[in-house]
């Protein structure tokens, strides 16, 4: 059995989303964006990383993630907020990289802003984790894993199964549901 994800609970998200450490205003709102696209719409850091302003789709509320894992092209969503973030950070910039900055960069960003926020298991936090955190939230609130398949750009239905771990609503339902029966057999003898 693959080993469950590591993922941000949702009190340490608010603490890394506005985590800011020691850079000029304009590098802690790139920052905080990378962090808030990542969990609003679970890319991969290398996709960040190549993202072109010509991507994104404002109308629509769609990214087009071009060449991501496996050389595929896909959509990734993005809400009203993250976008609003997104516009004011890109300013008038309508060409070029969003960003500018590697993966690598990315990995250092994300490693910093877990540790100066603090953030449960803050050593083992990266980009990938915040990529977790997106999926099992979507699973959390009631979305579907064909829907989340599609979204995290995977190819096989199973590589994205292990996110069902994580229906912890689902899960307490079927567990109580079971319980409640056994305690009322024992009742019965």
């Amino acid at each position: 059995m693959a080993s469950l994800p590591i993922y941000l609970k949702d009190r340490d998200i608010k603490k890394i989303v506005s985590a800011r450490f020691g850079h000029p205003n304009a590098k802690n709102e790139r920052n905080q964006l990378l962090v808030q696209l990542i969990l609003a719409s679970g890319f991969r850091r290398a996709e960040l990383a190549k993202l072109q302003v010509e991507d994104i789709d404002f109308e629509e509320r769609v990214i087009y993630v071009r060449r991501g894992k496996g050389r595929k092209d896909r959509i990734a969503l993005v809400d009203d907020e993250t976008l609003k973030c997104l516009k004011r950070f890109l300013g008038s910039r309508t060409t070029g990289s969003v960003f500018g900055i590697s993966g690598h960069r990315m990995w250092h960003i994300v490693k910093a802003m877990a540790k100066t926020a603090e953030v449960s298991q803050a050593g083992r936090i990266s980009p990938h984790k915040l990529r977790h955190t997106f999926a099992i939230q979507w699973i959390q609130r009631g979305g579907d894993v064909e829907s989340l398949r599609r979204l995290l750009g995977h190819s096989r239905l199973n590589t994205t199964q292990i996110y069902l771990d994580f229906d912890f609503a689902y899960l307490r339902r079927a567990y109580d549901r079971l319980r409640s029966t056994k305690q009322q057999e024992r009742r019965m003898i």
